[in-house]
């Protein structure tokens, strides 16, 4: 799930616990509110912690994931 305060075009991005980004995704518009993201592109990563960031030109918010 994905909260968001205020309108705004989005952009996720996964990194892997190097630091290297194994996903960018542009994810578009999307109206203040909660929000279910379905990334199929996740289901090809290995297991693992990773660290997702979902980005707008104000700003970004991070959290860790745990692909089993």
């Amino acid at each position: 799930m994905l909260s968001v305060p205020q309108g705004s075009d989005l952009m996720l991005e996964l990194f892997d616990v190097s630091g290297r980004r194994v996903l960018k995704r542009q994810l578009g518009w999307m109206e203040a509110g909660r929000h279910r993201v379905d990334t199929p592109e996740v289901r090809d990563l290995p297991p693992g912690l990773y660290w997702a960031r979902v980005g707008e030109p104000r700003g970004a918010a991070g959290k860790i994931l745990v692909l089993r």
